[in-house]
């Protein structure tokens, strides 16, 4: 019997969805999209939470249903089933979804089990779940009721971050991202993962994390040796598996085959302290664009028929708006296919990110 999963999405659900269908399709787990409510996503799936929740970039958790039906039928399996799987008798728990008529049979499970209990009302963030028995409730006619089994660990990601041998935190991207784009690049254990902008390796540990085999490629040659300094680490700390390897020459003239996907966050244009004008950003976006369908141009020959490509792209405020590149033209020079597109914009920032998945059709 096929289960359902909640997948509690970030604070960009668009791109967290995007993500957690490409994770699936990469794995051809098969699945059907059973709710959207603001930043829940239920789905019909055979998944681990646990592997789920440490591959996924943008979920913050991951739940199980443990009854579908009416409210009716819900309280009644409440009334009838254990619904905590812990050992401490005392404990506090909380309920994503309120209902009144749902938290009061909870409360009188846990009064006949004689548990000590407190109920809390969080916010939805790893940092409000943690420590706590989540339970959810999503639906109108059909409910589902279940809880919530893992939590994404934000401790676990920082101190990884913080921890390796070189950072680079005004250009560097974060775990979080690198593994959404790895996820959109729909690449998976023993496949292979390009980066052509590797800088000091932060998608290529991510990868090799999820024992995915990654090539980076980048220029600047201090990079790549920083970046191999943080790959040693990583492989002596977390004991990966995975094969990886740098290569220290411009993407745009590198020949690779049997390549499976491309992830990657190339510069996004020099340290800008003020906004730059209208006129100086589409300067600078043409640029970018004209880097972009050279390298890529070159690179969509590494790719197998079909191998997608998930890139980041400048978002430049300019005046009162925001100007990013004209993917459209990018397409017409590459003859790649665009899947999808998102915004990753931050309020105060000069710069922010749109992010690209491409397809290589032929």
């Amino acid at each position: 019997m096929t289960n359902r999963y909640l997948f509690i999405l970030g604070r960009n659900p668009e791109l967290s969805r995007a993500e957690v269908i490409s994770y699936l399709k990469a794995r051809e787990i098969k699945f059907e999209i059973i709710a959207e409510q603001d930043n829940l996503f239920l789905v019909e799936a055979d998944i681990n939470s646990r592997k789920a929740i440490n591959s996924l970039g943008g979920t913050i958790a991951v739940g199980r249903v443990l009854v579908s039906g009416s409210k009716e039928e819900i309280i009644n399996y409440i009334q009838k089933n254990p619904i905590y799987f812990g050992e401490e008798n005392k404990f506090s728990y909380s309920l994503i979804g309120k209902d009144e008529e749902i938290l009061d049979a909870i409360k009188e499970n846990f009064k006949k089990e004689k548990l000590k209990v407190n109920l809390k009302n969080i916010e939805i963030a790893p940092e409000k779940l943690s420590g706590l028995f989540n339970y959810f409730l999503i639906g109108n006619k059909e409910l589902d009721f279940g809880i919530i089994e893992e939590v994404y660990d934000t401790e676990e990601a920082e101190k990884r971050d913080m921890d390796k041998p070189v950072r680079r935190s005004k250009f560097a991207i974060s775990p979080r991202l690198a593994r959404i784009l790895i996820n959109l690049a729909e690449v998976k254990q023993g496949e292979t993962l390009l980066d052509p902008f590797s800088g000091i390796g932060v998608i290529m540990q991510e990868a090799l994390l999820e024992n995915i085999n990654v090539i980076g490629i980048d220029i600047d040659r201090k990079a790549c040796e920083n970046a191999g300094r943080n790959l040693k680490w990583l492989e002596n700390k977390y004991k990966t598996r995975a094969d990886y390897k740098l290569v220290n020459k411009d993407s745009g003239r590198v020949i690779l085959r049997g390549i499976h996907g491309i992830a990657c966050e190339p510069q996004l244009g020099m340290l800008l302290k003020k906004s730059p004008s209208p006129a100086q950003t589409l300067e600078i976006m043409r640029k970018f664009e004209r880097m972009i369908s050279f390298i890529f141009t070159n690179l969509k020959y590494s790719l197998k028929q079909g191998g997608k490509i998930a890139f980041t792209s400048p978002l430049i405020l300019a005046g009162n708006k925001r100007i990013g590149c004209d993917i459209t033209n990018i397409i017409k020079k590459t003859g790649l296919r665009l899947v999808s597109e998102f915004k990753e914009e931050k309020e105060g920032k000069i710069v922010s990110r749109e992010i690209y998945v491409l397809e290589r059709q032929n």
